[in-house]
């Protein structure tokens, strides 16, 4: 079984304002897109995602970040910055069996 590398799991955005007025000033750092920060008319702003291997949430790479991405050595993947996600090691395709298992069960 061949391995993959965790860059070959990664995601991609692309917010394209060549055609729009772009955002109010400061709403990409409200989300936490400093990279993009000042993304107006006519920008561009292209960077990887990555999927929390525990939550599912996907999240962009911040292209100016210098500290390594959150790690989970049982799972072989990414995490986000959400504190349970850090604490617990469920994968989340076992929370999505386990939610499978009790609606089969229920129906």
């Amino acid at each position: 079984m061949a391995r993959h590398s965790l860059r070959s799991r990664e995601g991609y955005l692309l917010i394209d304002h060549s055609a729009s007025p772009g955002l109010e000033p400061g709403f990409m750092e409200r989300i936490g897109l400093y990279g993009a920060a000042g993304l107006g008319e006519g920008r561009r702003f292209e960077t990887a995602t990555l999927t929390c291997c525990h939550c599912g949430g996907v999240v962009p790479i911040n292209p100016m970040r210098s500290r390594p991405l959150p790690y989970c050595a049982k799972c072989d993947d990414y995490v986000c910055n959400m504190p349970r996600c850090h604490k617990y090691c469920t994968p989340f395709q076992k929370v999505l069996d386990q939610a499978e298992k009790k609606g089969i069960h229920h129906a």
